[in-house]
């Protein structure tokens, strides 16, 4: 595998080895935004808190902390607890149904289908199917040639995927098959900058991805094809932002967990600003997710075990 001097907002294919396919990329102008230069295009939305429930974990243990979950069609939600190398399933009333034991700490949980959500082991290189019921159980894995932070279904033998080279310096996503055959992998350099958390989402025609880059303090916009459309650099005046959770409202705007400020960052589809949520969000939020009507959306911090619901008006 190869890197070149690029800028880190430059991308380059990479190829692993002969299973993997070499991508072509097209010179594409990059458009970098800041908190700067807001849109105004949209009026700010009212977000409420209208509910916190406390979620029991799946055991007695180290105190949970919930990195991912995903809101299913008929309201269950299923949440992935790192602390204790679990996923939880909950009803539409966050009551608890059902846990699965993990084999390593689980970080980020999307869903294949109605009844079947994919989770990511990074540290095991692995992403494990459960199948979603009364219960919730597992439906077999695969083995990713990196380390795999984060995935969104592209389609129900389809994923989009992403994390960091083995280098532990360079983040990448790429296409996979629910087989495990990679069909296509883009990096990004980052220099001497460790990488860390890694979050992703789709956009309703599945044709955009946007990448929330921790210790880039970056959300990325991609295309499928690996061409970049922009960069949004998370700022809140002079204090660079730590980007987690990452989520889509239904018209295709960007919502943006900032961990380190406390606050939810609004982007528009091309990722300019359109407003900073700091009223009654909790300190140190991780994972958002939006329920299926799509005008609520679930917050969870590392903090606590509470889940906040947040209606937009």
């Amino acid at each position: 595998m190869t890197t070149s001097s690029q800028s880190t907002s430059e991308f380059e294919s990479s190829v692993v080895d002969s299973d993997c396919i070499e991508d072509t990329l097209k010179n594409t102008s990059i458009v970098e935004r800041t908190s700067q230069e807001g849109s105004k295009d949209l009026k700010d939305r009212n977000v409420i808190l209208f509910q916190e429930s406390v979620l029991n974990g799946g055991k007695d243990g180290n105190n949970p902390r919930f990195v991912g979950l995903v809101c299913l069609a008929d309201g269950k939600v299923v949440i992935a607890d790192y602390n204790n190398s679990m996923c939880c399933l909950y009803d539409s009333d966050y009551n608890l149904m059902s846990s699965c034991t993990m084999s390593n700490r689980p970080l980020n949980v999307c869903a294949i289908d109605t009844d079947e959500v994919a989770v990511t082991l990074p540290d095991n290189y692995k992403i494990q199917f459960l199948k979603i019921g009364d219960a919730i159980q597992p439906s077999g894995h695969i083995t990713t040639r990196r380390m795999c932070m984060a995935k969104v279904a592209l389609n129900k033998t389809e994923l989009v995927y992403a994390g960091t080279m083995i280098d532990e310096k360079t983040y990448y996503w790429g296409t996979i098959t629910r087989d495990g055959r990679e069909k296509s992998c883009f990096h990004i350099p980052r220099g001497n900058i460790t990488c860390s958390d890694v979050y992703i989402a789709l956009n309703a025609c599945k044709t955009r991805v946007y990448i929330s880059c921790n210790d880039a303090n970056t959300v990325f916009c991609v295309g499928l094809d690996g061409e970049q459309h922009y960069a949004y650099k998370v700022m809140e005046g002079p204090n660079p932002g730590k980007p987690m959770g990452i989520a889509l409202d239904s018209e295709d705007n960007v919502y943006v967990v900032v961990y380190s400020l406390n606050s939810i960052h609004r982007l528009s589809p091309e990722c300019q600003l359109q407003q900073v949520v700091k009223d009654m969000i909790p300190i140190y939020p991780q994972a958002i997710c939006f329920k299926q009507s799509g005008d609520a959306f679930l917050l969870t911090s590392i903090a606590s075990n509470i889940c906040g619901t947040y209606k937009l008006k």
